[in-house]
């Protein structure tokens, strides 16, 4: 009985190694594409705000729950302008919906549903800022937004679980 159980538990030991050592392999797929696309946003966000502005703008959208008519004009004009305009950005987004869409494939149910959550929530914004019409109205500013920040928000909490199931630490 006690070699039975003892089993028991090496197997449980053994397919949670197995499973980190993956899960790390993962992150090493997925990290660049989330990064860059990270990144990249918020060298845009710094340039035009301020590092400690565009925190308190973030913090705001947040406790707004997401709402984008809950920041300045300034802001949601920037922003909407650069998912209008900015190329490299646009080509660090597609990197990313890629990097997500293979994520998602390979996590599945199986590993941790709040990872696949996020994974396909980036990808549902990323779907709808691709739908936003550019047409200078206060709905696309709007929609264009929300679709924005919500990308670099779920991609983070992917990279985020990611990192916690595979038991990296960020260094960030």
């Amino acid at each position: 009985m006690a070699l039975g159980v003892g089993l028991i538990f090496v197997n449980i030991y053994l397919e949670r190694h197995a499973r980190r050592g993956a899960v790390k392999s993962l992150l090493v797929l997925s990290n660049l594409a989330i990064a860059e696309f990270h990144n990249a946003f918020l060298n845009l966000c710094w340039a035009r705000f301020g590092r400690d502005e565009w925190g308190k703008i973030q913090e705001e959208y947040i406790n707004a729950g997401g709402k984008p008519t809950s920041l300045r004009q300034d802001v949601r004009d920037f922003l909407y302008e650069t998912t209008k305009s900015n190329e490299e950005l646009k080509a660090k987004l597609g990197k990313l919906l890629d990097t997500l869409t293979e994520l998602a494939r390979m996590v599945g149910w199986d590993l941790d549903a709040r990872l696949l959550q996020a994974c396909l929530d980036a990808r549902i914004a990323s779907g709808r800022l691709k739908d936003v019409k550019h047409d200078d109205s206060e709905d696309s500013k709007n929609s264009a937004t929300e679709h924005l920040l919500d990308i670099d928000y779920h991609s983070g909490v992917a990279r985020h679980l990611l990192m916690t199931i595979a038991g990296v630490s960020d260094d960030n």
